[in-house]
């Protein structure tokens, strides 16, 4: 989360967004904002950190969970 206690930043958006299984082209910044690179930066981070990779950079999708 952000530095001060209740603070939702961006990055912490994009962690969120990628959590929920929204694809990059998803931002809701528009690409002049710095919110929007920063958004960016939280869902790869997500995305990097990931133990099951659940996306699939090939087909820019992500992948069918397994039951």
């Amino acid at each position: 989360m952000g530095e001060r206690p209740g603070e939702y930043l961006p990055f912490d958006m994009g962690v969120d967004a990628y959590r929920s299984r929204l694809l990059l082209e998803d931002n809701p910044f528009a690409e002049e904002c710095w919110q929007h690179r920063e958004w960016m930066l939280g869902w790869m981070d997500a995305e990097e950190t990931d133990s099951d990779s659940q996306y699939d950079w090939g087909t820019g999708q992500f992948k069918q969970s397994e039951k």
